[in-house]
């Protein structure tokens, strides 16, 4: 004789049993299991895929003058393009170089932004190199350059193409 399992279901106010044969126990079983084991599939392919997203994160290096009189970032590829940035906030500009040697200028109050928190400081004579752009920290000034020498320095007294 097979063995039955009961199930229960709610009809209106009642609760009514209901019995169920072995053989639709295993399938209802075999079900979950199923759906269990998709379930876990489901969740290591979305960690695989989720786990590379974040090691491929572009390189970027934040960097400022010792005071934050100079902020700068240097992004190398992603979404953020390749540049390098810099910028005072007193008088409010900045400059961008890309890879190709471009160099653009921007003043007032729309061409500066916020740096992160905890910004690397760092002491003059201290060279940040990434992708193409090799930079030089003085004592309130910086000078960044790609490797034909095409570059800027700013500071507090304005920005030099170089």
């Amino acid at each position: 004789m097979a063995r039955r399992e009961g199930r229960r279901r709610r009809t209106g106010g009642r609760v009514e049993a209901l019995s169920i044969g072995a053989a639709e126990a295993t399938r209802l079983r075999s079900g979950m299991r199923r759906l269990g084991h998709s379930t876990l599939v489901v969740a290591t392919a979305l960690a695989l895929i989720a786990v590379p997203a974040l090691a491929k994160a572009p390189p970027q290096r934040f960097f400022q003058t010792k005071g934050g009189v100079v902020d700068c970032e240097l992004d190398d590829g992603g979404g953020l393009g390749v540049n390098a940035y810099c910028q005072t906030v007193s008088p409010q500009r900045s400059v961008t170089l890309n890879a190709a040697g471009k160099v653009k200028v921007c003043t007032g109050n729309t061409c500066i932004g916020n740096a992160p928190e905890n910004v690397k400081t760092l002491a003059a004579g201290s060279t940040v190199t990434l992708g193409p752009f090799h930079c030089t920290v003085g004592t309130a000034t910086v000078s960044c350059r790609i490797k034909s020498g095409t570059g800027f320095s700013i500071s507090r007294a304005g920005v030099k193409k170089t």
